[in-house]
């Protein structure tokens, strides 16, 4: 769910915009192996990978002179087909399927990264839902 106040205080038109990309950060200590290269960054794991979420979206409101104005957005995403699998870990990042399969057994913290930018953009708010299942 997603809240934005838009507001535009000057004299002229504007063009408010909010753009954000979420990923998610999964660290585990079978990524510890400095043998490990993530394809994706050409470096040693570290412990961590970074894979997506959801998509990314971008938002832009014509603003014009002297108007706020609030909105609310809900999106949903019943099935993202999985951040993270063992498939995935084989073919995407490069772990035997020994590797992969050791992967499920060990704790996993998985922390959620959302960057982005905002123009025009008197508050925003977030709300993140995220349901992680096994097979």
């Amino acid at each position: 769910m997603l809240n934005i106040g838009w507001g535009n205080a000057g004299a002229t038109q504007v063009i408010g915009r909010l753009a954000y990309n979420p990923t998610l950060t999964l660290e585990n200590e079978v990524l510890d192996d400095p043998a490990l290269i993530d394809p994706t960054t050409g470096l040693a794991f570290g412990g961590k990978l970074l894979t997506g979420m959801t998509s990314s979206e971008r938002f832009e409101v014509p603003l014009p002179p002297a108007t706020f104005f609030s909105e609310r957005q809900r999106d949903s995403t019943v099935c993202i087909a999985g951040f993270i699998s063992r498939r995935a870990l084989v073919d995407t990042y490069g772990l035997t399927a020994g590797q992969a399969k050791d992967f499920f057994k060990k704790p996993t913290t998985v922390r959620l990264n959302v960057s982005g930018n905002a123009r025009h953009v008197q508050f925003a708010q977030m709300i993140y839902g995220l349901r992680i299942i096994g097979d």
